[in-house]
């Protein structure tokens, strides 16, 4: 039992610990090179190749954890990623144990969902509320490359996850 215990620990360290270097790369500026005034997005794969993996209760904390990291970047208003990706991690978890199988292609499809969804709602609450660009700009200069730049980091991630859970769980 203790082994089981401490294998478990070192899974769930190492998950923090990517957590960490993820979002000091997404924080990082001129890490990746700016497409079509997009940078990629890379805590929301991680948060759902974590709650795809684990379940939601781990999707969830997570997901709080990576939003409040993103959030002490600034850009948005204190807490606004951290409840959007916690609200991420959960629905993930929920919708992979009732509904889809963990799969590349079902983590694909909430990359996809998600990234945009995230956007979409940036894009309406921190830029049309305050005055700023129009939809048809900010759809095709920020939202669609953002998303699918994103979307080039959700089989990695989960990849990457699912190495950790093999490994490091008992």
């Amino acid at each position: 039992m203790h082994i089981f215990y401490r294998k478990n620990t070192w899974k769930w360290l190492a998950y923090a610990l990517t957590l960490l270097v993820v979002d000091t790369l997404q924080n990082t500026p001129h890490l990746f090179p700016v497409i079509s005034n997009a940078r990629p997005v890379l805590l929301l794969p991680f948060v759902i190749a974590v709650a795809s993996i684990e379940s939601a209760g781990a999707g969830g904390a997570f997901g709080a954890a990576a939003g409040l990291f993103w959030d002490l970047s600034g850009g948005a208003p204190f807490g606004f990623h951290g409840v959007f990706l916690m609200m991420v991690g959960i629905f993930t978890g929920l919708l992979v144990r009732e509904v889809f199988h963990a799969s590349p292609l079902s983590a694909l499809l909430f990359g996809l969902c998600f990234t945009f969804l995230m956007e979409l709602i940036s894009w309406f609450f921190l830029d049309y509320m305050t005055g700023g660009q129009d939809f048809v700009y900010s759809f095709f200069q920020i939202i669609l490359p953002t998303t699918f730049y994103s979307f080039a980091f959700v089989v990695p991630f989960y990849f990457w996850v699912k190495h950790l859970h093999l490994r490091l769980t008992e």
